[in-house]
């Protein structure tokens, strides 16, 4: 079994969206998987999960750089990171690459909330030019997101076509470049209303 867990020492970043995304992808995917969410704080569009036959593990941890996150990271095979885009989160993103890196795993960084102010534009260029071998994607500051949830759904399920949805879809296709679970893409026919 491979695990991804989502993780970032600061709270409010997206992580249990994320989380959830995935989550959906692989049950759209057909896969059995495991699902944690150790953060607790509410908003998960999935409970806790444990298939004795399951290919993959999502783990949504807390906000907090803990000595268990440290072990979390440690059992993972991959580590997804999510941020936001400001001042006040460039102080811990680089605490995270800097123990993702002294861990060793893979890693995705996931820029969230982007949009059209500079700050973003600014923040993308900073992050790719301080740490040009990650994998980074940024992810729209967008309403889909909060109404799939209230949905229960992906935002890949609301609306397809959207910038929301191709991102998400762009994730999915990153992790599974990097897992090989069996995770597949969103498409037209995997629309559920």
């Amino acid at each position: 079994m491979k695990t991804i867990l989502v993780a970032n020492s600061k709270g409010g970043v997206g992580k249990t969206t994320i989380a959830s995304e995935l989550a959906y992808a692989a049950q759209n995917s057909g896969l059995k998987f495991d699902y944690y969410d150790l953060d607790r704080q509410g908003g998960s569009s999935f409970e806790d999960r444990q298939n004795p036959d399951s290919t993959v593990a999502i783990v949504d941890t807390p906000g907090a750089l803990t000595e268990d996150l440290g072990k979390y990271m440690q059992a993972s095979d991959l580590i997804v990171v999510p941020t936001r885009m400001s001042y006040r989160d460039q102080q811990p993103l680089e605490l995270m690459v800097k123990t993702v890196r002294d861990v060793g795993l893979p890693a995705i960084y996931v820029l969230s909330q982007w949009n059209r102010y500079r700050v973003c534009a600014d923040f993308l260029e900073w992050f790719k030019s301080t740490y040009p071998d990650e994998a980074v994607i940024a992810m729209p500051q967008s309403e889909l997101f909060p109404q799939a949830g209230l949905a229960g759904c992906s935002v890949c399920q609301m609306k397809l076509d959207s910038f929301p949805a191709q991102q998400v879809n762009q994730l999915i296709g990153m992790v599974e470049q990097r897992l090989h679970v069996g995770l597949r893409l969103w498409g037209k026919e995997d629309r559920h209303g």
